[in-house]
């Protein structure tokens, strides 16, 4: 996945003390979480991304030149009791999830646009309740869905499903058992 960096960004990246942040967008159904690893609320894109103090850890991001499925898991730490019960029951399964990694100047002021290190599909989600909250999150890349079978039939039911209202298979199942003479007349 090639990485798009703005100059400014660039130029922080090679100073002697970069300041960098983890940024973690994760689309609950419910809606979207954003969280940092600042001390402080970081604002991106319109969206405000909530100060945790550390996002806990991440696994290392694996890039693959072939079409090997890879995923990673990462922590949310200091978690605010608030999000952690819309954490809890929430539909999260199968939804989107991106960490991004920010630059930030010697104002702690968000540098042009943080870089896009991964995006994926969350697929666990824990929570552990202590003296602060943690929340882990395993993902994996959309590449997994190449593998799934897509289970799908002719059927008007099934076209239901996607396609509420189209009439296009209303027949089928009638087809399916109909005798047709073809080339000659009909058996009397």
């Amino acid at each position: 996945m090639t990485r798009d960096i703005t100059s400014a960004a660039n130029t922080q990246a090679q100073s002697n003390n970069p300041i960098i942040a983890m940024m973690a967008y994760l689309d609950i159904l419910e809606g979207a979480l954003y969280f940092n690893t600042t001390p402080y609320t970081l604002t991106y894109s319109g969206d405000d991304y909530l100060g945790v103090g550390s996002l806990g850890s991440i696994d290392q991001i694996k890039e693959q030149i072939n079409t090997k499925v890879s995923g990673i898991s990462f922590q949310l730490s200091g978690v605010p009791p608030e999000l952690v019960s819309v954490a809890l029951g929430s539909t999260y399964k199968g939804r989107d999830c991106s960490l991004y990694l920010a630059f930030l100047d010697t104002d702690h002021a968000l540098i042009a646009d943080p870089v896009l290190m991964f995006t994926g599909r969350m697929d666990v989600m824990t929570i552990d309740m202590g003296e602060t909250a943690t929340i882990s999150v395993s993902a994996e890349s959309r590449l997994a869905d190449w593998d799934r079978p897509r289970i799908r039939r002719y059927t008007n039911e099934d076209q239901q499903l996607i396609y509420s209202g189209d009439l296009g298979l209303e027949f089928v199942n009638q087809a399916a058992d109909k005798e047709v003479y073809w080339g000659r007349a009909t058996p009397k």
